[in-house]
């Protein structure tokens, strides 16, 4: 082989040495864009996350609070029903005692005292019924 055709052997595999860098530049470069994309993408996937994150915390916030309502209002429930359970026995208590004075004679000394217990169960009673009201 001559020098000539040594010479253009080297030209012809420089120009492909030269083609494939080129080659593999651009692919570098491709490379490096789709690396940046998504970085891009998990950066926003990142924040997206935390987001999400944050609003299940606020959601299990709000079912917490939501759960400790409901109790206060089962017990306001348990409540209401116990008072009026007493009112009914206080109603029952003062209407005995209404039959009672009706039957009295004048001359009873009980008398008094039994007109002061029903007086003081009707305020009982008004007071639980305040008290239910408020209640609900």
């Amino acid at each position: 082989m001559t020098w000539v055709e040594k010479c253009d052997q080297l030209r012809s595999e420089l120009r492909m040495a030269e083609a494939s860098s080129a080659s593999l530049g651009t692919r570098l470069e491709n490379e490096q864009l789709r690396s940046k994309s998504l970085a891009e993408d998990k950066t926003r996937l990142l924040s997206q996350n935390k987001e999400l994150s944050e609003k299940v915390a606020h959601l299990h916030r709000a079912t917490a609070s939501m759960a400790r309502s409901k109790l206060l209002m089962n017990q306001y429930e348990l409540k209401i029903g116990a008072l009026e359970n007493e009112r009914g026995h206080l109603q029952k208590a003062l209407a005995h005692l209404e039959s009672q004075l009706n039957k009295a004679q004048p001359s009873n000394p009980n008398l008094e005292q039994q007109a002061k217990q029903a007086v003081l169960l009707r305020h009982h009673n008004k007071h639980l019924k305040h008290t239910e009201n408020m209640l609900r």
